[in-house]
């Protein structure tokens, strides 16, 4: 038993000793580890301590209406153009503002959103769109004439007079017309001044329309046209005439009318440089656009009247 007392005593004297002579957990070996091992999954350096991780980001919002009637309307603002499902516009705010004056607000949006559009509804949700582009974390829409005189605010109006509608580009009448005195198109390529019709049973591809006294109106089928320099394209669809439009539409600088009835499938449609796009009475469901490109300049008349 001694014996065995003493093998105890001398075991407990090694252990003691080896833990004394050398410390089993190495603090700095044990970090220098962890240090490595992170470098190694996660390769990132040299982090700015004052870098910014938020998505988005503050900016103000300026909506002008200087329209013709002494009105209230209904502003909308969206993070993409409202008409183009695909584009998932959210609503970033909905407010209301008399004519002659600008509505100003603080609004949260990506940081990585370089415009956003605005929506101009009177009380029979006629609407006007146009699309502002961010500057300097500003941005400014002006419906109507921007030289007029206005005043800013930032509190609800209410509406107490009829609203003037929007004055289309030509009425029915006018259209036929302009129909009885066309000349057939022939060409996918119109720049002589006149007034041309792509009769019902026509199809073309890549229309080009260019010039200020140049009208064409559709009632065939036009795959992909580029209209410029103050043209204007009217599609005309009726119950004896498709009024058709597919692929890929520019307009610069020129006037897109839609009548009832027509039909535009649109892989892509551009417009910009002070264009106007009017769609009267839009109720073909087989109608779509893919994808809507416009630039700030640009305005869009839906019109219900």
């Amino acid at each position: 038993m001694k014996k065995t007392l003493w093998c105890g005593l001398v075991l407990a004297t090694v252990l003691s000793s080896c833990m004394k002579d050398k410390n089993l957990y190495d603090e700095d070996r044990v970090s220098s580890k962890k240090q490595e091992e992170y470098n190694k999954n996660f390769p990132v350096k040299d982090l700015d301590p004052n870098q910014d991780w938020s998505t988005f980001g503050a900016i103000k919002a300026n909506v002008t209406v200087n329209e013709d009637a002494l009105e209230t309307y209904t502003i909308k603002l969206y993070t993409a153009n409202p008409m183009d499902e695909e584009a998932n516009p959210l609503l970033l705010l909905k407010a209301d503002v008399k004519n002659g004056e600008t509505f100003s607000s603080t609004i949260e949006i990506p940081k990585d959103l370089k415009s956003i559009w605005a929506v101009r509804l009177d009380k029979h949700n006629r609407c006007l769109f146009k699309q502002g582009t961010v500057v300097g974390g500003v941005v400014d829409v002006v419906f109507g004439d921007s030289n007029s005189n206005k005043r800013t605010v930032t509190s609800r109006a209410i509406a107490t007079r009829a609203i003037t509608a929007p004055v289309l580009p030509y009425t029915d009448a006018e259209v036929n017309s302009l129909i009885s005195k066309a000349t057939l198109v022939t060409s996918g390529n119109i720049s002589t001044p006149g007034t041309y019709l792509v009769s019902s049973g026509t199809n073309l591809s890549n229309l080009t329309v260019s010039g200020s006294d140049v009208i064409v109106i559709v009632q065939g089928e036009v795959q992909s046209a580029n209209v410029t320099n103050n043209a204007q394209l009217i599609l005309n669809g009726n119950q004896l005439s498709a009024g058709k439009l597919s692929g890929t539409i520019e307009i610069s600088n020129s006037l897109l009318y839609v009548m009832p009835g027509s039909t535009f499938i649109l892989d892509r449609l551009t417009v910009q440089n002070n264009s106007k796009v009017y769609l009267k009475g839009q109720d073909n469901k087989q109608s779509h656009i893919t994808t809507l490109s416009a630039d700030a300049t640009s305005t869009f008349i839906n019109y219900y009247g």
